[in-house]
């Protein structure tokens, strides 16, 4: 007879997954035998009995292959009476153990992604589908189906939020969260990207929405975003062409007032515009209406007659001490402006 402790082993078993797996597994084989014993009453005169024994066989062998929910292991048994009762960490625990053991359990990964959804892990179950997917094309659908159930919600969040933005501008950062959950979930949706985008620009992030921009663009051409990203790029590029001109101020002043020098004008204007020379030389003779004026630092001659300049003469180039590093940025923005529309 067995002991206390014995008997306690085996009804904790027969009340473990695999313990219930295995009886329903005998009831089901019981009833198919019981059906076959009188099967095998009826046709016992007519048919050899080893055929009949091999008929049996093959029903048992089918009734396995049929069975595929009955004969998994006991971590996935564990693992889908954990998803019903939504006891969503037992279950990974349970998937784990599973895939670690069986890492080409196409239905583990599949069951992995299910669970990863429900506890908003989403990067996790987008990996866990990949890989069940990369074992079988089995759960295509269903991976289909989950994915679009998420992002259906966090999507259409983020339209509610951003509405309520004309009220307060924290729903506008709660419709940028919702968006970038949605993106996490379905990364191949432009009108994700594309609301995101906008969402962003209401909040005011105009560096995070150019670069969702720019990537709802490479995936799909849209003639509002593209408008937008312009407008964007133009902005910036004004911003640091204002930049360049209050850096430079007084070297712009100085070109400007260079290339203002013409002939025609009056010596007095131009001593005005220049300050004075840093020489002036009477002409002579036939030339005494004559007066050059030379300004070594602009790397000018000029030349007067009647007091009129007659002739303009650039001796060297002038170099202006600019920093354009803000002038060939804003260039490069008012070109991509242009590209872009």
């Amino acid at each position: 007879m067995a002991g206390i402790g014995q008997w306690g082993s085996y009804s904790r078993f027969l009340h473990s997954s695999r313990g219930v797996d295995i009886i329903q597994k005998i009831i089901y084989f019981k009833r198919v035998k019981s059906l076959f014993v009188l099967y095998l009453k009826g046709v016992a005169g007519q048919m050899k009995r080893s055929y009949v024994m091999l008929f049996f066989l093959s029903a048992l062998l089918y009734s396995f292959a049929t069975m595929g929910f009955q004969c998994a292991s006991p971590e996935l048994t564990s693992a889908r009476l954990y998803i019903q009762r939504q006891e969503w960490e037992n279950a990974i625990k349970s998937l784990e153990k599973e895939v670690q053991k069986n890492p080409q359990d196409e239905e583990a990964w599949y069951l992995m992604g299910r669970v990863k959804g429900e506890i908003k892990d989403f990067q996790g179950m987008n990996d866990a589908f990949a890989k069940a997917l990369a074992i079988s094309q089995q759960h295509k659908k269903d991976i289909q189906d989950a994915r679009l159930h998420f992002w259906a919600q966090y999507f259409n969040q983020g339209v509610l939020n951003f509405q309520k933005g004309k009220d307060s501008t924290e729903y506008y950062d709660k419709a940028v969260a919702a968006f970038q959950t949605a993106a996490i979930i379905l990364p191949d949706s432009v009108n994700t990207y594309k609301n995101l985008a906008i969402a962003y620009l209401a909040k005011g992030d105009d560096t995070d929405a150019i670069k969702t921009m720019e990537k709802a663009l490479s995936m799909q051409e849209d003639p509002l975003i593209a408008r937008l990203l312009g407008e964007e790029y133009f902005n910036i590029g004004k911003k640091h062409k204002d930049s360049f001109e209050e850096k430079n101020r007084d070297a712009l002043e100085v070109i400007r007032a260079v290339d203002a020098i013409h002939k025609g004008m009056h010596r007095e204007d131009v001593e005005k515009t220049l300050g004075s020379p840093d020489s002036k030389e009477q002409g002579k003779g036939k030339k005494s209406q004559e007066e050059v004026w030379m300004y070594e630092k602009y790397g000018l001659k000029l030349t007067f007659v009647d007091r009129l300049l007659a002739q303009k003469t650039v001796t060297k180039p002038f170099e202006a001490p600019i920093d354009s590093t803000d002038y060939r940025i804003a260039m490069d923005y008012f070109n991509k402006s242009i590209d872009v529309l």
